[in-house]
């Protein structure tokens, strides 16, 4: 098992039609609802929701003055887990947890501030905490319509200006085109990082077919497209600028852009993330090593704002 981990930070904003309940006397942001819910002599059976099979907690959460820590954990009851005996003759097994446990599926860690929201995953995807937010929000009181909400990515408008007045010479993007590991109906098509608009423009462009052979597996591909201020007509130019800023709109974390006067721009410089290096936990890493890290990326944040 490996000493360290890597983990992707990011920053989302959360958004509700309401405006969680601002104008109305309701709680008026997603931490206010967080706090409501999650007070010192809450238990875990407080904190805890149903979302699809998995069980939902939070099994541990901090309220700081400015911002609340959480960390959120889901499991499947009863299941089971796929083990290797060390017969070499025998097959996998399956295996029961110890008793009075049940195996983790999946857990986050999260800073929320306001309605900004730091969050470092470990295998728990970003709708479980929405669907938590929504249920804990109602089981505290707060209608549907105030609990319920959406996350979107925050970017830095700074350098998105940047690139607006500059214009696009050179996109560079890393991506794994296909994985045979995905089911049937994904292998039809070769969007795993690249989607929608982005990879139909690049097909044309490139000449790919919209097939990707059976045999072909987990390609990774490094796509660099540049335009020459030399020959480059007009049109080209302005084609190579609208896939920069699809590549922005869909959120992709593994581009570069180089501007006409050739300062880069990478995904985290606009995407407001950030990789850092845990010590590991298991598989995973500890909630308060993940805390730490996330307060130390909100610090960075809001001083950046301030210069």
């Amino acid at each position: 098992m490996p000493d360290f981990v890597i983990r992707t930070l990011g920053l989302r904003e959360a958004y509700n039609i309401n405006n969680f309940g601002a104008e109305s006397n309701g709680p008026g942001t997603l931490e206010a609802i967080l706090r409501n819910a999650h007070k010192d002599e809450s238990t875990v059976a407080d904190r805890t929701i149903l979302s699809g099979d998995l069980v939902v907690q939070a099994r541990n959460f901090r309220n700081e003055a400015s911002y609340q820590l959480l960390h959120l954990v889901a499991y499947v009851p009863d299941d089971k887990m796929q083990v290797v005996p060390l017969a070499a003759d025998a097959g996998l097994q399956l295996a029961d947890p110890p008793e009075n446990t049940e195996y983790l599926d999946g857990e986050m860690m999260l800073l929320v501030q306001g309605n900004d929201v730091l969050m470092c995953k470990c295998g728990l995807s970003e709708s479980v905490f929405l669907n938590y937010v929504e249920q804990i929000g109602m089981n505290s009181g707060f209608s549907h319509e105030v609990s319920r909400c959406t996350l979107g990515k925050r970017v830095n408008i700074d350098k998105m200006a940047l690139i607006a007045k500059e214009g696009v010479h050179r996109l560079t993007m890393n991506a794994v085109a296909h994985s045979v590991s995905v089911d049937e109906a994904e292998r039809s098509t070769i969007r795993r990082r690249f989607t929608g608009s982005v990879l139909d423009e690049l097909r044309d462009i490139l000449g790919l077919e919209a097939e990707v052979p059976e045999e072909a597996e987990n390609i990774k591909v490094e796509v660099s497209l540049s335009f020459d201020k030399r020959h480059g007509a007009e049109l080209e130019k302005r084609q190579l600028q609208t896939i920069a800023e699809s590549v922005l709109d869909e959120g992709d974390e593994g581009f570069s852009i180089e501007t006409m006067t050739g300062r880069k721009v990478r995904s985290n410089d606009i995407l407001l993330s950030k990789t850092v290096t845990m010590s590991s936990f298991g598989k995973s890493v500890r909630h308060e090593d993940a805390w730490g890290f996330l307060i130390e990326f909100n610090a960075e944040l809001r001083a950046a704002q301030n210069d």
